[in-house]
């Protein structure tokens, strides 16, 4: 009893001399807590890849605005300058 095959020579710490049934159920833990691990990492890597997906589309909504309030001041300047011009007596055509 206890002894192994010499694959499971190698064992971690805890496994120490127990049954083949208890390694076999620490062997079982550690993978579920293993794969528990890469769930929360991948979780982690969704919330990160959301928040700068969020910060990416303010920043494009940002230069949006202000490539239309661009817009928007010329248009206005060039109707305020064919109005001072068309005041001034100056023709636009």
């Amino acid at each position: 009893m206890g002894g192994g095959s010499g694959d499971e020579g190698g064992g971690r710490g805890d496994e120490g001399g127990g049954s083949g049934d208890e390694k076999e159920r620490l062997r079982r833990r550690r993978d579920e807590d293993e794969e528990k691990n890469v769930r929360e990492r991948e979780e982690g890597g969704r919330k990160e890849r959301k928040e700068r997906e969020k910060e990416e589309r303010k920043e494009r909504e940002r230069d949006e605005r202000k490539e239309r309030e661009k817009e928007e001041r010329k248009e206005r300047e060039k109707e305020e300058r064919k109005e001072r011009n068309r005041e001034n007596g100056v023709d636009g055509k």
